[in-house]
């Protein structure tokens, strides 16, 4: 008997589904995003390694346009996995795990993107988006996995508030001890 459960396989309860947490594209933002964000993965950035990279890993709701390196650009199904790189005009989100959630570029009139100047001199104005959620109860987005060496004292929106007197102010090299933005994170996708 023993041998036997050994090799035999064990089946979770009737109606039980699989989880993947694998992302089979990203968002293209060609459209708007409905989709449930589930968790995010936090890394250094491609291009400045103490500014964090994040995506936010989701459910597809409705079919939209996403992509992946060496791959043409395709519809997704409701029900997919997915990721959605991370911009600090989109900060809002971070109060939606669970929640169906609408993402989009926001607008003008003459349909560009909507850009907010920066405070410092000689930086990029920031992307807008529109974030709007299901009525529900507003819950961050859990960290899923965390692999920040350089960027790993950088603020996120989706670190605990309650930690934020406990991590140190990132220096950044050549700064003469300014302190890091906590809005600043890698914009470049790194494929």
């Amino acid at each position: 008997m023993a041998e036997e459960t050994k090799t035999r396989r064990r089946a979770a309860p009737k109606g039980y589904q699989k989880k993947n947490t694998d992302v089979s594209g990203y968002w293209s933002e060609d459209e708007p995003i409905h989709f449930i964000p589930r968790s995010v993965k936090l890394m250094d950035g491609n291009q400045i390694a103490s500014k964090p990279s994040i995506i936010i890993v989701g459910e597809l709701v409705e079919r939209t346009i996403l992509f992946k390196k060496d791959v043409d650009p395709w519809e997704g199904n409701s029900g997919d996995v997915v990721g959605v790189w991370y911009k600090p005009g989109m900060k809002d989100i971070a109060l939606s795990a669970g929640l169906k959630t609408w993402l989009d570029k926001d607008l003008d009139e003459n349909g560009n993107q909507r850009t907010v100047k920066m405070k410092k001199a000689g930086r990029n104005p920031m992307k807008c988006y529109v974030v709007q959620s299901a009525p529900g109860k507003e819950t961050r987005i859990p960290i899923s996995e965390d692999t920040r060496k350089e960027a790993r004292s950088a603020l996120t929106p989706f670190d605990d508030p309650n930690l934020r007197s406990v991590r140190a102010p990132l220096k950044v090299p050549g700064s003469e001890g300014e302190e890091h933005d906590d809005e600043e994170v890698d914009d470049n996708v790194p494929f």
